[in-house]
């Protein structure tokens, strides 16, 4: 029977061991781009314990129970990583690469309609006119980019390439336009 107490005893000693025993997981964090290693990258052991990688890229979790662990890593100018670890009796070392959050975007090409800003041609023959070769300048004030609420004909006047607008008197009652 003392034989039994003892077996028994160095028994449970041995499986509390086991069973409460603590693992390090120590990892480095390097660009999966040219391996250089990352600093002050957050990183979450099963979303309740955090800790940050040094200058040197390396992180450490110093008391970690046997099982399946989940690692988040999170970095500015990387993309988030998510991964599985299993400590199994004996303490882990890793290593994670990061991919840049850089991307190269494909060409977008704008189009719109093309503004003419209140200001267009007439088309060399329209209707029963001819228009070639003469002033055939339209003006839209609907699309003027103007103050029209002042009446001012000057902002029309200006639009036209060549105008020229003499005043008789300075009330501007008499135009002359050539």
């Amino acid at each position: 029977i003392m034989k039994l107490k003892v077996f028994s005893t160095v028994f449970i000693c041995f499986f509390a061991t086991y069973t409460f025993a603590q693992y390090r997981l120590k990892g480095i964090i390097k660009s999966k781009n040219d391996s250089a290693l990352v600093a002050g990258s957050a990183v979450y052991l099963d979303g309740n314990q955090k800790t940050l990688s040094n200058p040197e890229g390396i992180f450490i979790f110093p008391s970690i129970a046997n099982g399946e662990h989940t690692l988040h890593i999170i970095s500015p100018d990387f993309r988030p990583v998510k991964r599985t670890i299993v400590i199994a009796g004996k303490n882990e070392e890793i290593v994670i690469y990061l991919s840049s959050r850089d991307e190269t975007l494909n060409e977008v090409v704008v189009s719109d309609k093309k503004t003419d800003f209140g200001f267009s041609r007439l088309r060399g023959v329209e209707n029963m006119g001819i228009y070639e070769g003469k002033k055939s300048e339209v003006i839209t004030p609907d699309q003027l980019v103007a103050n029209l609420s002042t009446n001012n004909a000057r902002q029309i006047y200006s639009r036209v390439a060549g105008l020229n607008i003499w005043e008789n008197e300075g009330g501007g009652l008499q135009l002359s336009i050539g």
